[in-house]
């Protein structure tokens, strides 16, 4: 294997050739990890006080609700991805600047989305992905078993998978004897590391232990996606005698916290600005649970400000600090709902971004939800937009079939409305089914 330092030089090499900064971004969020607190804070307040003049300089939807000139933070309206839909993506976006990366998403809300970034934006995010990831001991060219949900890996992805030794798996759907296969190759490897979504992690670790495959050791995992739950955690730790390094972003390419060596979540300042609010749109205090409401700070192109994004979490006190002694805020604990599995007759387990990862690209479907009642029904609930036509869920039935390789039993029902949670989050997978969890008994 080639040493780190090769590898390096190559990243820079690839930023070079895509015209991107991430090496630069990287080395940059290296160096002030490691400021003060309030120098920190400082830059912090000066990003979003330029973000904030450049919507009112540039971006119409914010020309036409914010009537301050020099608006603060608080003299901003709540968006959120149903407000996007609905006033229609130009109205966020700065007409001068080029598109890089769009992202197709409809999230765990379920309601269908597309955000973009310029290459400024998107390098950064990459570049602090990098970051949490060295967090958990992960350097460039180190052997990797990555979950994720891209379906057609293309050639420049899989020569990048060949090169930086990534062994790329599908996260749609989750097949056990495909599993322990993986599984037992790993064994032979040493010095791994293990990355992708909590649940579908969850389910490897799982499934490990039912094949009795007890033998493997990893460096670390790193989570995503969805709520890494405590019995996730525990299972996923000992199975594979590892820690869990849990991430914590939203689908709009804004990474807000992960977890450093010490199990703290560092809060990404000054990639973004965190709000926790109560009902009444408040700051609650240190301990309390409140609202996540985020604001970008480097997404020029398309810049979301007080993004509700769904979520709930614990605020931590301020002058907290960590013993690792890196100078980003702490958040005190991620709220979140159990992310149901559903699990067909075959013996296989659907994630619940293998329904997302379908439903996302479906512009006539606004909103979905799926009910598994038992093995042999799967209702799937869903409010069609106006273009909607019957054909369409041929489809989506299609589709799910090929990329489980099974068929199952679902059913279509057309609704007028989805309910939330009580986080105002509609809850995309209810299971009635009564599947026990490992080790889940204490979980709060």
């Amino acid at each position: 294997m080639l040493n780190n330092t090769i590898y390096n030089k190559l990243a820079s090499i690839s930023d070079i050739f895509f015209k991107l900064h991430i090496q630069k971004s990287l080395n940059y969020f290296n160096r002030l990890q490691y400021e003060d607190q309030k120098k920190i804070r400082q830059i912090q307040a000066d990003n979003l006080n330029d973000i904030c003049r450049h919507c009112m300089e540039h971006i119409p939807y914010y020309q036409q609700k914010v009537k301050t000139q020099n608006p603060s933070v608080t003299d901003i309206p709540f968006v959120d991805k149903s407000i996007l839909l609905n006033t229609g993506l130009s109205a966020f976006m700065d007409s001068s600047r080029k598109i890089y990366f769009t992202d197709y998403t409809s999230g765990s809300s379920g309601i269908q989305g597309k955000f973009h970034s310029d290459r400024a934006a998107y390098s950064i995010a990459v570049a602090i992905q990098m970051l949490w990831w060295q967090w958990a001991g992960y350097e460039y060219g180190n052997p990797l078993l990555q979950l994720g949900m891209t379906t057609k890996r293309g050639l420049k992805k899989k020569l990048k998978d060949i090169f930086f030794h990534v062994n790329y798996q599908q996260a749609f759907h989750i097949e056990k004897d495909r599993v322990v296969d993986t599984l037992i190759h790993l064994r032979r490897k040493k010095a791994h590391f293990f990355m992708g979504y909590a649940s579908a992690l969850y389910e490897y670790a799982r499934i490990a232990k039912e094949a009795g495959i007890d033998d493997i050791k990893l460096k670390s995992v790193v989570s995503w996606g969805d709520k890494m739950f405590p019995h996730y955690r525990r299972i996923i730790e000992k199975q594979f005698h590892t820690e869990v390094f849990d991430t914590y972003g939203a689908n709009e390419n804004t990474m807000i916290a992960a977890e450093c060596e010490y199990h703290n979540y560092h809060i990404m300042t000054p990639h973004i600005y965190l709000e926790l609010l109560d009902n009444q749109g408040n700051e609650v205090k240190p301990g309390q649970i409140g609202h996540v409401v985020v604001t970008r700070l480097d997404n020029y192109l398309m810049p979301l400000i007080r993004y509700q994004i769904g979520d709930l979490a614990v605020k931590a006190d301020p002058e907290k600090k960590c013993p690792c002694g890196r100078g980003f805020p702490l958040l005190e604990k991620i709220i979140g709902r159990d992310t149901d599995i559903v699990y067909t007759k075959g013996g296989k387990s659907l994630i619940v971004h293998f329904f997302t990862g379908i439903f996302e690209y479906v512009e006539q479907i606004r909103q979905f939800q799926v009910i598994q009642h038992s093995l042999e029904d799967i209702e799937i609930r869903f409010i069609p937009s106006e273009n909607f036509s019957d054909h369409i869920l041929e489809s989506i039935q299609q589709d799910m079939y090929k990329k489980a390789n099974e068929r199952f039993p679902v059913r279509f029902t057309i609704t007028d409305s989805i309910l939330p949670t009580p986080s105002g989050k509609p809850q995309i997978v209810i299971s009635h089914l009564n599947i026990k969890k490992p080790e889940c008994e204490s979980v709060s």
